[in-house]
């Protein structure tokens, strides 16, 4: 069974949806719901220390969705009781934790980080940056949406998956989220995405400097890494991509790409 996070997901208490597949029926909507409470009330009884505080129970809303809420649910046990669920209940698809977020527009709510003058050191040679402000994170699938909605831009597929590929796994997967990072677009998508918005992806000095100031001189924490574009060119149409946020000093992995898969910081 799949365990999704939605986009607010709060342990005091944790809200949890378990959505089946097919037209849900009054009995076994009920069933599954007794078995949560069930199922919670036997680890209570086993782990007393990690389970002191909870509170929980389970219900059917009209939809035919299970709602259990659990206060201060230890979070390993959440994938537990989803296997639980599934091996006793086949016809429950996923588990979804939190609620998902409504309202203004994900745009508005990019954490900005401002990244002071400095040097770094690339293949052995020292690089004079500027200053220069980039978002904290990477463009997450709820932005892109935002986008795609705005301009009714198509993404470009790579040689692999079809047109709209990207955004339909991550959908299906968690959820149009302002807090999951978009991982997978082409260099064509992640520079419309940039033009759209008025700004520009960052040079790879740019993006290395980024990395090292908040990781090393800053020690901040990152929760997604993985690949990122950048606008240094590696060659004929292909620009090169960095792996980070680094959470030690980096070494010199970068890799050249054209219309493979990666993340954007703006």
């Amino acid at each position: 069974m799949k365990v999704i996070r939605e986009d607010s997901v709060d342990w005091e208490p944790l809200h949890m949806r378990f959505l089946l597949k097919g037209t849900p029926t009054s009995d076994r909507c009920e069933a599954v719901a007794s078995f949560v409470v069930e199922w919670m009330r036997q680890r209570e009884r086993d782990r007393p220390e990690s389970w002191r505080f909870c509170e929980f129970s389970a219900t059917v809303n009209p939809s035919g969705t299970i709602e259990a809420v659990c206060e201060l649910m230890p979070s390993d046990d959440v994938q537990p009781l989803a296997d639980a669920v599934a091996d006793k209940f086949p016809f429950v698809a996923e588990l979804r934790l939190g609620e998902p977020e409504t309202g203004s527009a994900s745009i508005a709510r990019i954490d900005w980080f401002d990244v002071p003058a400095d040097r770094v050191v690339i293949d052995g040679e020292s690089c004079a940056v500027n200053k220069f402000t980039i978002s904290y994170t990477a463009v997450t699938v709820g932005q892109f949406c935002e986008f795609l909605d705005a301009t009714g831009h198509v993404p470009v597929p790579d040689t692999i998956e079809y047109a709209g590929y990207t955004i339909e796994h991550f959908k299906m997967n968690y959820g149009q989220s302002p807090k999951i990072p978009l991982f997978g677009l082409t260099y064509d998508d992640a520079v419309a995405f940039c033009d759209w918005i008025g700004c520009r992806l960052p040079t790879d000095p740019e993006l290395r400097l980024f990395y090292e100031t908040a990781t090393i001189k800053q020690n901040r924490k990152f929760e997604w890494d993985g690949e990122n574009w950048t606008s240094t060119p590696a060659g004929d149409d292909m620009f090169y991509v960095r792996s980070g946020p680094y959470r030690e000093k980096p070494p010199d992995d970068k890799d050249r790409w054209r219309k493979d898969r990666a993340t954007i910081f703006l």
